[in-house]
């Protein structure tokens, strides 16, 4: 039995000119929740990732081992739900 992990990245609902909205952590969960449900996984543990930019074009979204921020712009960062699960 490998581990393995799961990132549940909130879903963008609207993109805009100037905005963006995505769902909430509450939703992400839910939806963390129906995946554990359908697939019958074993839980190790769930975190609570804090990540900038992965949704940035230069990025390489949640997978990318070094994101980017810089002192003199804005950076937007996204809570991410990761599952650690064992299958079987």
């Amino acid at each position: 039995m490998n581990l393995r992990y799961k990132d549940f990245v909130p879903k963008e609902k609207e993109s805009g000119l100037f905005t963006r909205s995505f769902a909430s952590l509450e939703e992400t969960l839910e939806e963390l929740n129906q995946w554990i449900w359908d697939r019958k996984v074993k839980v190790v543990n769930i975190e609570t990732l804090v990540l900038p930019n992965i949704h940035a074009h230069y990025e390489e979204g949640r997978e990318d081992t070094s994101l980017k921020t810089s002192g003199d712009m804005s950076a937007r960062w996204y809570q991410v739900l990761r599952l650690w699960y064992k299958e079987g």
